[in-house]
């Protein structure tokens, strides 16, 4: 915790981000998308 509260937030990426980058490959692999195609799969959500 003493970690998380150290960090500057201008320097380091929010979680959300991790968790948004991880679902695309996820998507993309998982329903085996091209790059394009996974863009417009989410954009469609």
């Amino acid at each position: 915790m003493a970690y998380y509260l150290g960090l500057n937030e201008t320097l380091a990426c929010s979680t959300k981000d991790i968790y948004i980058a991880i679902g695309v490959v996820f998507i993309r692999y998982k329903c085996c998308l091209s790059d394009e195609k996974t863009i417009l799969q989410i954009q469609v959500c």
